[in-house]
């Protein structure tokens, strides 16, 4: 045995062997001349249960926390543990949880509590029938013993302790030491995976149900710029989503649940819409959508029919959102909103309203009026962008410790606020979210990091990834984190941007080098509170797979990382 299943073989031979030495000082209690032999024997077989229970815990819990789906079969590494543990699929799921590093350190310790074993089982005569002395062979002691009905009654007649005190004594002292061997390695692994999930705060519930709403909303928000993009005028269309980390809006949308003023604003998003054609036909637009509380208010629901996209009973769809456009009068009124069908018509059309057009979102139930945009659109401001891997690669360690802090918040609530929305095509990572690039004439430019964004193109052909679960999402936003904190990227940390080192791809490896790198030191207090969550608290409770639509996922994500990294922020 090379791997994780000299498990099952130690757990295996364990079972017998301190049933053996059960049943031998059982049988020497009656016999007062042994009475300080017996007193060892209990000791020793006090050791032997003792690291009987704590390796069966640690693979239980590491069979847990690795989410293997054999699992629920786990009274199966009870009653055969050889058997359980020489599952390919098991075997797999477990070394890949534990990484090469702590999977190698695990086998190097099982191989000595395995001779360790051997040399109790060395000094037991019958614990094989078919021989009458000592047998060490753990795998030929358990084969020989598997198919017996009544262990007790078949091992007591024939066992025999053969050893000293003495030797007694040294066996004690090994099995104490590898037992706790395995106690350090159980808290290593082990201790820092909380609960994704487990009793989130009442203050973090209630965040999360707002950034629940938020994300409604930003769905919204995509189809209503898919519908106003469907005209053939442009060969391209994309929009750019500035992020934000809406802590006040989520605090706005609590608060003004049941108010009837319709013309509220519940929050904005901030947008530039692109378009293209080749033969220079440019069209840049930046505006502020805002979204109002007459956004979900049944009672518009009587209005202009083709301002909504009704079903054939007449009642509008559930998915049913749009845009409008108010005229340049601040005063109209909201039953007199225009809807649009295209986006780039609306904008090329509005070019000499002063001031600029204002666009509203559009529920399926209502419609509302929009102030007055004050947003300028600054010359070329469409041109260039670097992501935050090229950011992280140049300048991040140069800047004050205030903007990382906020781009860190911004980002964590910004993943809530999208994820699993068609916002994003690819997975959240550092090439995934951008800057504006400097001005070429402006000195010693820094990049803005107060105004990360996304870039969303509206074209046919899109191609959106299948999306990561929250395990693996979690754990790289934790990454993101540890590099905006450290000024560099997770490759470059370990030397493997070059070309003849390729980066962790797996999630235990990449979970590996992030953990190495947390414990390098330097993140304190509440920063350090959010990246170890990320990082070791995004597992469910025992046996359960959390998914993106679970509330207590969402609790626990607002209460474990959004909160301290905005609590974080305030400090500033």
């Amino acid at each position: 045995m090379s791997g994780i299943d000299i498990a099952g073989l130690v757990l295996g031979a364990l079972a017998l062997v301190l049933k053996s030495v059960d049943d031998y000082k059982d049988g020497i209690r009656r016999i007062t001349t042994l009475f300080r032999k017996r007193k060892y024997v209990e000791k020793l077989a006090r050791a032997l249960l003792q690291q009987q229970l704590f390796l069966e815990e640690l693979i239980k819990s590491v069979a847990l926390q690795s989410g293997c789906e054999h699992v629920l079969s786990v009274q199966l590494l009870v009653d055969d543990p050889v058997r359980y543990l020489s599952d390919p699929d098991i075997q797999e799921e477990l070394e890949q949880f534990l990484g090469p590093k702590h999977s190698h350190f695990l086998v190097e310790e099982l191989r000595t509590i395995g001779e360790t074993v051997e040399k109790v089982a060395g000094g037991i005569a019958g614990l094989v029938p078919s021989i009458q002395g000592p047998k060490n062979d753990l795998r030929a002691i358990i084969n020989a013993n598997k198919d017996k009905s009544s262990l007790r009654d078949d091992l007591a007649p024939r066992i025999k302790l053969l050893f000293g005190i003495t030797d007694i004594n040294t066996m004690i002292e090994e099995i104490d030491a590898g037992t706790e061997k395995l106690g350090r390695f159980s808290m290593l692994i082990l201790s820092n995976c909380k609960a994704m999930g487990r009793d989130p705060s009442g203050k973090g519930t209630k965040l999360a149900k707002a950034f629940r709403r938020i994300r409604e909303l930003a769905g919204g928000l995509y189809r209503a710029v898919q519908d106003g993009f469907r005209d053939p005028c442009h060969e391209s269309h994309e929009v750019r989503l500035y992020l934000d980390d809406r802590i006040d809006d989520a605090s706005k949308i609590l608060r003004r649940r049941d108010t009837t003023d319709l013309d509220t604003s519940l929050l904005t998003f901030d947008l530039v819409f692109h378009a293209s054609n080749q033969n220079s036909d440019v069209l840049v637009y930046r505006t502020a959508v805002r979204v109002l509380n007459a956004y979900n208010n049944p009672c518009l629901n009587q209005g202009d029919s083709n301002n909504y996209n009704n079903s054939p009973s007449g009642v509008p769809t559930s998915g049913a959102v749009t845009f409008c456009v108010t005229p340049a009068s601040p005063t109209i009124s909201m039953h007199q909103v225009v809807t649009i069908t295209s986006i780039c018509t609306t904008i090329k059309s509005a070019g000499s309203i002063k001031p600029r057009l204002s666009f509203v979102l559009m529920g399926n139930q209502s419609i509302g009026p929009l102030p007055d945009d004050k947003i300028r659109l600054a010359r070329g401001e469409h041109g260039g962008y670097v992501s935050l891997r090229q950011v992280l690669r140049a300048t991040i360690t140069t800047l004050p410790i205030k903007p990382r802090m906020h781009l860190s918040l911004q980002l964590a609530s910004s993943l809530l606020q999208l994820q699993h929305m068609q916002w994003l095509a690819q997975a959240w990572s550092k090439d995934t979210i951008f800057f504006l690039k400097p001005s070429l004439s402006a000195r010693q430019t820094q990049v803005d990091l107060d105004k990360p964004f996304i870039t969303r193109s509206f074209d046919l052909q899109q191609r959106v990834e299948t999306p990561s679960g929250p395990r693996e999402t979690l754990l790289e936003l934790g990454i993101l984190l540890l590099e905006i904190w450290h000024g560099t990227t997770l490759e470059t940390r370990f030397g493997m941007d070059q070309a003849f080192r390729l980066p962790p791809t797996t999630y235990y490896e990449r979970l590996g080098r992030a953990l190495e790198w947390q414990d390098d030191g330097g993140m304190q207090g509440l920063y350090g509170e959010a990246v170890s969550h990320c990082l070791t608290g995004n597992h469910g409770p025992a046996g359960q797979k959390l998914d993106w639509e679970d509330t207590k996922l969402w609790g626990s994500i607002c209460g474990n990382i959004i909160e301290p990294l905005s609590n974080l922020c305030k400090q500033f």
